[in-house]
Formats: C-alpha cells, structure tokens, sequence
C-alpha cells in the first residue's frame, strides 16, 4: 500500500518551498520519480496529523530530510525519561504514563531508579503507544489498606480488602 500521490506531491511542494535550491541538490542525480514512490510506501500508514507535525518540525532545519528523518519528525519518539518520572510521582494527567505503569508494575515502578528501568519502561511505553484507543485513566484512585497500626476495626479491614477483590475481577 502507498500514500497517495497528491501527499508526497505536497510534502515536497512544501519542501521545495522551505528549501529552495537545497531540495534539487539533495536530489540531483537521482531519479525523483523514483524517490517520491519510495516515500510514498514508507509514509502509507502515516494520518494527514502526523505528516502535518512531520513538515512543521522540518521547518527549523536548514537542509530537507531524508525520508529516515522525515519518518522521525512525524512520530518523535515519546519523552520515555519525563513520563517514567511523572509515573513514578503519581500523576494522573498522561493515559500513556498510567497505562505504560500499569504494564510496568507499580511495585517495580516505586523502586526502580531509571538507570536500570530504562530498556524495560520504553518497552511499555512502545507497547501501549502501539495500541489504537487508548482508554482514560480512571478516576478513582486505587484503594490500599490502611497502614499498619492505622486499622479501626476488623470489620473496616475486612469492608476494604472485599472492596480490593471486587475491584480486581472488573
């Protein structure tokens, strides 16, 4: 499957716009005919929104992208390191952080530095990207027993840990 020819026709209309002489230089010597096919195979899968991103970011560049570039700017790789650490506080405002600690763990997420967590975070961070729809988080916060020493009564205890299992089979 390819992206359209009006896409790739506009991708280097703006190209030759932004670029002038640079874009022909990049190219010359090569047939453009055959350029413009490959990017339109690579860029098939890409939406109008990521393809917009992609030429926006070009903009600051001096010299056009090469379609391995190009391909970058329109999916920048996620911040692994600030959403490990905003997962790590407990923030609530990334459905890729929450979802991506889910998959982590919360046990291991406490208690890893990011040094050693780093390869296995952006697997999760990857996988949960990969998945079209990503669900809000929730927007209760997780119950947990009370503290030790903090416990009222057996029957608060035992009201919590019911409330605990009867979350985990939903």
């Amino acid at each position: 499957m390819a992206a359209p020819t009006e896409w790739i026709e506009r991708i280097f209309d703006r190209f030759a716009a932004m670029y002038g002489n640079r874009l022909a230089s990049m190219w010359a010597g090569s047939d453009i005919g055959l350029v413009k096919r490959e990017w339109s195979e690579a860029l098939a899968e890409f939406s109008d929104a990521e393809l917009q991103l992609g030429i926006v970011s070009a903009r600051v560049r001096d010299w056009p992208p090469t379609l391995g570039e190009f391909l970058a700017l329109c999916r920048p790789a996620p911040p692994y390191e600030a959403l490990f650490i905003g997962a790590q506080r407990g923030t609530r405002d990334s459905p890729i952080a929450y979802w991506a600690a889910q998959a982590f763990g919360n046990f291991d997420l406490r208690t890893a530095t990011w040094t050693k967590a780093r390869q296995r975070w952006a697997e999760c961070v990857d996988s949960v990207t990969s998945a079209h729809g990503l669900p809000p988080v929730p927007a209760h916060d997780q119950l947990a027993l009370p503290a030790p020493g903090q416990t009222r009564t057996s029957a608060v205890a035992r009201a919590a840990i019911d409330q605990i299992k009867a979350m985990s089979k939903a």
